[in-house]
């Protein structure tokens, strides 16, 4: 499976729950690259699949986050 990293961003948004819209700065510097995550490596050569969904790993993080990070 491998998830664009402008996905994640849309996922780590839309999880916040507030409207942010993803901006492309064409006047920085850029990769001539696509940038991903991907795991299927690691399922072939250990057969490790995912137990929790990308999803509820960043609701879990961002709400790990609010409660350690912006309460002290």
């Amino acid at each position: 499976m491998m998830v664009p990293v402008k996905d994640v961003v849309a996922k780590i948004i839309a999880a916040s729950g507030k409207n942010i819209a993803i901006q492309h700065d064409l006047s920085a510097p850029s990769f001539d690259f696509q940038l991903a995550l991907d795991c299927s490596r690691i399922q072939q050569e250990v057969g490790w699949t995912p137990e929790i969904s990308l999803e509820a790993r960043i609701c879990q993080t961002l709400d790990w986050y609010q409660h350690n990070v912006l309460e002290t």
